[in-house]
């Protein structure tokens, strides 16, 4: 799994082609809520092996043909090239199944829900004027509006 450095430069890359080949692709956002009592109840080391297979989760779905990262605690981000709005279900719907079936990590038990959101990312809604905006946005603490 990619790092926050690592899933940022994957992004920049797919943007890249996005704007010079015009390349779509998904961007897939999956949050696990109960990690952050998972980790409070049994600690770091049950923590950090809930995350890894929660990894290889989404490796199991996605394979070889996408970036898949960890920016941050519980909250995972996957690009990947296919943008048919069916297949971006399937894996919603696949994720979300396949994380709810972990039931033990190790010696610890958990139940586990993952919330997943895609995005389809075109010249409409991310074009290097609009990341430029929202960037500028993000960084100046104004609304984009």
């Amino acid at each position: 799994l990619l790092n926050a450095r690592g899933i940022s430069e994957s992004l920049k890359d797919y943007l890249e082609a996005l704007w010079t080949e015009n390349t779509e692709f998904a961007m897939i956002h999956v949050h696990v809520p109960e990690y952050t009592a998972f980790q409070r109840i049994y600690g770091e080391e049950a923590g950090n092996a809930l995350l890894y297979h929660i990894g290889d989760v989404l490796k199991g779905v996605f394979g070889r043909e996408s970036s898949i990262g960890r920016p941050t605690g519980s909250y995972f981000t996957i690009l990947i090239q296919d943008t048919d709005p069916d297949h971006l279900q399937k894996y919603r719907t696949k994720i979300q199944e396949d994380i709810s079936m972990l039931r033990t990590v190790g010696e610890w038990h958990c139940a586990l829900t993952a919330e997943v959101e895609a995005s389809l990312m075109n010249q409409t809604n991310a074009s290097r004027k609009i990341y430029a905006k929202n960037l500028d946005a993000m960084l100046t603490g104004f609304s984009t509006s």
